[in-house]
């Protein structure tokens, strides 16, 4: 027997759950480079602040929509405007991100007014609807 390491032969390593494993360096060079193939992405996790000036938002969004006489449902132009203009104001009132109220918006608008909603996006196409939520 000889104390050098011979590469092209497997050798047991001690594996996570304890117990020992063949290490194959072909698998591990695969693993290495699978590595740098994963998308890397910024991921926000909302903050307390956050959350409740979201549901503020929301809050407002439902005061809007039942007394003030405001429909942001009435058309896809009436839907945008509150957006772009109400939205945008609550948002930089409360110091929330624009792009985190909208989504709050257009989440209340999909779970709650489904009806109104699912009418507003039958009247235009998939891409001028996106369009329209692509505009600052």
């Amino acid at each position: 027997m000889s104390d050098e390491h011979d590469p092209n032969k497997s050798e047991l390593t001690l594996s996570r759950n304890g117990s020992l494993a063949i290490k194959r360096s072909g698998l591990v060079k695969r693993g290495l480079e699978l590595i740098d193939e994963v998308e890397k992405r910024q991921v926000a996790v909302p903050t307390d602040h956050d959350e409740k000036a979201l549901e503020g938002i929301i809050e407002e969004c439902e005061i809007f929509y039942r007394g003030v006489g405001v429909n942001m449902f009435s058309s896809i132009v009436a839907f945008h405007k509150f957006l772009h203009t109400q939205v945008k104001y609550m948002a930089k009132m409360d110091g929330v991100d624009f792009e985190k109220a909208k989504d709050a918006y257009i989440s209340w608008a999909k779970k709650c007014h489904s009806a109104e909603y699912d009418w507003l996006k039958l009247r235009v196409t998939d891409d001028h609807w996106q369009s329209i939520f692509d505009l600052d």
